[in-house]
């Protein structure tokens, strides 16, 4: 009993660090409610009168129905299942690309409307309202994804960002590219918990709050609307979504989603400060909401059927047979989505408040003693329990993976401190990180980079080039985060440089700034003669920390 506890305590404090979607799953179906009530308050006649009138008569399909494309996110993260994330992607996935699969749900579903007999129009608006609201949930993204939004990284260096949800606004800009890498889907994940927090705990409409959040999926298997518009992808290369596979995807996802929801109650009970945290995290990036509420009013709700046509019909592929060029990478499986999975299995949201019950179990009983009686009485708190129980949980769950590790600081910081809660939280996460041991490759916005492929591509160019990054923050004169030169490893089939029979040279030098360190590897022709190649790199900074370090063996062929 007390392992499956502990279990159950780590699976909802690690949920507010979640990785990640664009939006939240509390957030989506808020940006669509706002968005309808703004323009149906708006008098100027712009939006369109019959998505308007389809949202009218079934409003809460639209508004859970923005959450649906996440369902696709979902079989991702949980399951490694990637086939059909182009109906939840832009295409091609860039900021100038297009929601085409929202588009295109829009604009059957306005013809299959037009068509229908008088008595199916309700069947045929409710499923507008729902095109509508998986429209939506992509539109809106763009502004948690692609978005510019400029901050500085350090005094005087100003880096633009792709992707509010990608900004670093929870844990802190300022460090060197590849530290921001590497909390990269923390910072996301946190964004999106903290505005779900807060529409949470805001909640005045009953739609938001615990165990009303769900996702709208149709799921008869005859004449779907979502496989009908799959199919129109097929001469892009996309998979048809099979209308039998709706109802586990959102089964799956609605039972994520109430993890979700149930981590978050959880760290309130546990962190009495939560809401004010929220709240003025919250309220200080209102705007990107805002903005994300605007664009679906722009280019959901006020669209003519022509112009939603003409988005639909923008990824049309023109070129003949093309040639094999690379096979697509998947994200790496998500532990924390596990978690929520769950977690979401094991506890409704609803039945949090009634587990931390102040007290959660009262006992009492007559004790008879000579020569009077005696009642006693015996209360159990399950928050004073949790409290004991968390530290050495939570550093048995930390293991060796750095980031989990950081992870679990800042978790374990977070529901503890007394005050200024988040700033010493983040404290925990950022003083706790490792330098980062990478290829030397060129940035990527959206970190979609493939390593693997860059590498492969040195070894055949005969150069390897890789650097040490220090966790340093640029905004501090924090030396003990500094590197040390002389704890570089480098090791190419286990020869260290300058060794005899060593299959390669290398030569060091430091960035612009002083603080990367970035060696050249030069293969010798030996190097490649054999099947394979094994390259490791590591290094410490003067605390002395270990990186996050490169160990790969790369197969050769003739």
């Amino acid at each position: 009993m007390r392992r499956r506890l502990r279990s159950f305590l780590i699976r909802c404090l690690l949920l507010p660090v979640m990785p990640s979607f664009m939006w939240g799953p509390v957030t989506h179906p808020y940006i669509a409610y706002q968005a309808y009530r703004k323009a149906r308050e708006d008098r100027s006649g712009s939006v369109n009168p019959v998505i308007m009138e389809a949202i009218d008569r079934h409003k809460d399909t639209y508004i859970y129905a923005a959450n649906s494309p996440d369902a696709i996110s979902t079989n991702h993260v949980l399951f490694n299942i990637i086939i059909y994330d182009y109906a939840h992607n832009n295409m091609p996935d860039e900021p100038d690309g297009t929601p085409a699969f929202g588009y295109r749900l829009v604009a059957k579903a306005l013809e299959r409307l037009r068509k229908a007999p008088r008595d199916d129009r309700h069947r045929y608006e409710k499923e507008l309202a729902f095109a509508c609201g998986w429209l939506t949930h992509q539109v809106s993204d763009w502004v948690a994804h692609y978005r510019e939004v400029e901050r500085e990284i350090g005094p005087g260096r100003p880096y633009t960002f792709r992707g509010y949800a990608n900004s670093h606004q929870v844990l802190s800009p300022c460090f060197h590219y590849d530290i921001l890498v590497a909390k990269r889907e923390a910072e996301h994940a946190l964004t999106e918990t903290l505005h779900d927090a807060h529409i949470m705990f805001t909640d005045t409409t009953d739609l938001f709050g615990p165990g009303k959040v769900r996702a709208e999926l149709p799921i008869n298997e005859d004449d779907n609307l979502i496989s009908l518009v799959s199919e129109t992808f097929a001469s892009l290369g996309c998979s048809k979504i099979p209308s039998k596979h709706l109802k586990k995807l959102q089964e799956d996802f609605e039972v994520v989603i109430g993890g979700i929801q149930s981590g978050i109650l959880f760290v309130k009970h546990m962190q009495p400060k939560l809401e004010d945290v929220v709240k003025e995290f919250a309220e200080s990036n209102q705007g990107y909401i805002d903005e994300s509420v605007d664009r679906v009013i722009d280019l959901v709700l006020s669209l003519a059927e022509e112009q939603i046509v003409e988005e639909s019909n923008k990824v049309e592929r023109t070129c003949g047979a093309a040639t094999a060029a690379s096979v697509v990478s998947i994200r790496p499986e998500s532990i924390i989505h596990k978690l929520a999975f769950g977690l979401g299995k094991a506890i409704p949201p609803t039945a949090v408040d009634m587990l931390f019950a102040d007290p959660m179990v009262r006992v009492r009983w007559d004790v008879p003693v000579l020569p009077e009686k005696y009642d006693l009485d015996v209360e159990i708190h399950l928050r004073d329990r949790v409290r004991k129980l968390l530290p050495v949980a939570l550093e048995r769950f930390g293991g060796r993976s750095e980031s989990t590790r950081a992870l679990v600081r800042f978790a374990s910081e977070l529901i503890s401190a007394s005050s200024n809660v988040m700033e010493r939280a983040r404290d925990e996460y950022c003083t706790n990180l490792h330098p980062v041991t990478a290829l030397d490759i060129e940035p990527d916005h959206f970190g979609r980079g493939n390593s693997d492929a860059e590498l492969r591509r040195m070894i055949n160019e005969g150069v390897i080039r890789i650097r040490f990054t220090p966790a340093k923050r640029t905004d501090k004169e924090s030396t003990q985060y500094l590197l040390d030169a002389d704890t570089a490893i480098i090791r190419i089939n286990g020869y260290l440089p300058g060794e005899a029979n060593a299959p390669f040279t290398a030569q060091s030098y430091w960035d612009e700034t002083g603080e990367i360190l970035k060696y050249e590897i030069r293969l010798k022709e030996e190097a490649r003669r054999g099947e394979c190649i094994h390259l490791f790199a590591d290094i410490n900074d003067r605390r002395p920390e270990h990186s996050q370090y490169i160990d790969k063996q790369i197969k050769l062929e003739a």
